[in-house]
């Protein structure tokens, strides 16, 4: 969910392997139906 930062430090670190979770239930989006321009961010 965090995004492949994560590949490439890994990579970067020489580690062969990543550890991660699986969400029971995928949670909601923050925004849906806006442009990028109009995000808070």
């Amino acid at each position: 969910m965090d995004g492949m930062h994560r590949v490439a430090k890994a990579l970067w670190k020489g580690e062969e392997s990543i550890e991660a979770v699986q969400f029971r239930r995928d949670p909601e989006p923050d925004y849906t139906d806006v442009q990028p321009d109009e995000l808070p961010y």
